[in-house]
């Protein structure tokens, strides 16, 4: 149920922010606590998440992946920037910077 739950609290956040909605502080809180809920599957559940993220900013378009089956230091890939599929030296930048966030 809390899986469930959670679901539907990322479903309503991203409608929101797709809407261009005005989000208070605590709805943030509750998507970041989602996301983190979802990234540690901690839940007890065993669900391996898998999905999607697109960031964006002024300058740039990222579209990343992320799957919970890989191990914590190669869940997080790089799809595309800008709507190109980012080359070798890019792919292993981003690499080597998510390997930076992963907490030891």
């Amino acid at each position: 149920m809390k899986g469930f739950k959670v679901a539907l609290l990322v479903g309503f956040s991203f409608v929101c922010y797709n809407a261009n909605a005005v989000v208070s502080e605590e709805q943030q809180q509750w998507v970041k606590q989602a996301f983190s809920d979802l990234n540690s599957n901690n839940d007890g559940t065993k669900v391996l998440w898998q999905y999607s993220q697109q960031t964006v900013m002024p300058d740039m378009t990222r579209i990343e992946q992320f799957n919970a089956s890989l191990p914590e230091t190669e869940r997080w890939s790089l799809v595309s920037e800008n709507g190109d599929t980012p080359g070798k030296k890019r792919l292993t930048e981003y690499r080597e910077r998510q390997q930076d966030l992963v907490p030891s």
